[in-house]
């Protein structure tokens, strides 16, 4: 255990030494080159996940649970 959590085992909070927890506004935060967040974000933020088309990527699942296809839309 790490003594953070042994701090936080033994005494909650106050025995780590943390006083108080409070929200912070997404503007806020940075997400770090690496993380998965960060690479999520990029791709948004690149338009990729914009460009794909919802029907298409649903297809197979509308397909295996027999519902009805979007007009057009003869594959995945």
């Amino acid at each position: 255990m790490t003594g953070l959590a042994t701090a936080l085992a033994c005494g909650g909070m106050a025995a780590a030494g943390i006083s108080t927890v409070r929200a912070v506004g997404a503007a806020q935060v940075r997400l770090l080159p690496g993380s998965p967040f960060y690479e999520r974000q990029e791709l948004h933020r690149r338009g990729y996940v914009a460009s794909l088309v919802p029907d298409k990527l649903l297809f197979e699942y509308r397909k295996l649970a027999q519902l009805p296809q979007a007009a057009g839309v003869t594959g995945g």
